[in-house]
């Protein structure tokens, strides 16, 4: 089967990234021919092999391999677009970027699934849908959600959809507990920030919980270390150095040596190498369509603390237990798009930090059920690349009515 992807990745630290990344190389280990057209990628096209990060610049059709396409200079390669699905002559199109982007609208104003069967995997990430996304929504053959709270939104609108999560490599992403034997942080209680520094995702709220434990528990929080796995100096975030230094925290939070951006990513064993010198992960985030540094967290056996808001609930609560806790929204604002953004209390957010330092058995205990929920449920071979496989078999798709020329 020819399968052509558009989107972000594959080698860019996002969860958009990381879709891009594992359908690509899920679909071509299978001996699927997959096209891949990445936003991020200028210059020649190129073979990319199993290796996440490791690829070479070698052309032709290789075994295991799936040929990245480059973008040209206009906003979202957009202008590539249509030379790209007319040399590639997909028999599926996979997109995954937000329903409210320019590359949606280029493709919904061009018609594409007249020519092309669509499938969109479609991230919602708070309520209330905008009415202005309705035609975005109708566009594709398949609207695929990334979660049950995507789809329960969908729902909420009358329209029908079924839902995916995204996956984690738990062959990789697995619990390392000597690693803290041997760490800087040997001996503390290290609280991991792993996210992106953007308004959304609300490093502040982590910065002030810091400062609220500070206060509270000093004694306690002598034997905490708080590592920030970002980029402090984001263009579209906030002044993190500056805030740390205000709150007169910098003695305890610390940050990943040589990290400065998502376009310089560590190596994806290295992450989970950080991840496990964690004993819990905090996200408290204002919206998420699904949360991939939680699933990434759980499969290494480190419970989350996250907003009650969105995908934390199926994710924190799933099918096999408790893997972590959810702190409690004080307010929620409007969004750029005009969906409502949930903020956290960060006194709430503090306390339950502080929960899982003074019970160490139900940490662990949460944290195994995080491992056991992701090998059941989200290992990229094993069970996320066969449901859409799966899905490729269904007579779900209305029929592209011409070929495009």
């Amino acid at each position: 089967m020819k399968i052509s992807i558009i989107g972000e990745g594959p080698f860019v630290a996002t969860g958009f990234s990381t879709v891009g990344r594992q359908l690509a190389k899920g679909f071509s280990r299978l001996g699927h021919d997959v096209n891949f057209l990445s936003f991020q990628h200028f210059g020649e096209i190129l073979t990319v092999f199993d290796n996440d990060y490791d690829f070479k610049t070698t052309f032709g059709n290789l075994k295991n391999g799936y040929k990245l396409y480059p973008c040209d200079k206009s906003e979202f390669g957009i202008n590539t677009f249509i030379p790209f699905l007319k040399k590639t002559k997909p028999d599926i199109l996979i997109t995954y970027f937000d329903l409210w982007s320019k590359p949606m609208a280029f493709l919904v104003d061009n018609n594409i699934s007249k020519y092309y069967k669509w499938i969109h995997y479609a991230s919602i990430d708070s309520s209330p849908i905008p009415a202005s996304l309705y035609n975005n929504i109708s566009a594709p053959q398949v609207l695929l959600s990334m979660s049950k709270y995507g789809q329960s939104e969908f729902k909420k609108y009358n329209y029908s959809t079924d839902f995916i999560w995204l996956g984690v490599d738990t062959k990789l992403f697995i619990p390392r507990p000597e690693l803290k034997l041997t760490s800087q942080y040997n001996g503390k209680f290290v609280v991991l920030f792993a996210s992106r520094n953007n308004l959304r995702k609300e490093p502040e709220k982590f910065l002030r919980a810091i400062k609220i434990i500070s206060k509270k528990y000093p004694d306690k929080y002598k034997n905490m270390v708080f590592h920030m796995h970002t980029d402090m100096n984001d263009l579209e975030g906030l002044p993190l150095l500056d805030i740390i230094r205000q709150l007169g925290i910098q003695d305890k939070v610390f940050k990943t040596a040589n990290y400065n951006d998502v376009f310089d990513p560590l190596n994806r064993e290295d992450l989970a190498k950080l991840y496990s010198l964690a004993n819990i992960h905090v996200l408290p985030t204002g919206a998420e369509g699904f949360g991939l540094t939680i699933a990434e967290t759980m499969a290494c056996g480190i419970p989350t603390v996250m907003t009650n808001c969105s995908t934390g609930p199926e994710l924190l609560h799933n099918e096999v237990g408790v893997s972590g806790r959810l702190a409690k929204v004080k307010e929620k604002i409007v969004g750029a798009i005009g969906s409502y953004l949930c903020l956290v209390d960060a006194n709430d957010l503090a306390e339950n930090i502080m929960f899982y330092y003074d019970n160490e058995n139900e940490r662990k205990r949460h944290g195994m059920n995080g491992r056991i929920f992701t090998e059941r449920y989200l290992d990229w071979d094993d069970c996320i690349i066969p449901k859409w496989l799966k899905m490729f078999d269904t007579d779900n798709y209305r029929q592209p009515m011409v070929e495009i020329t």
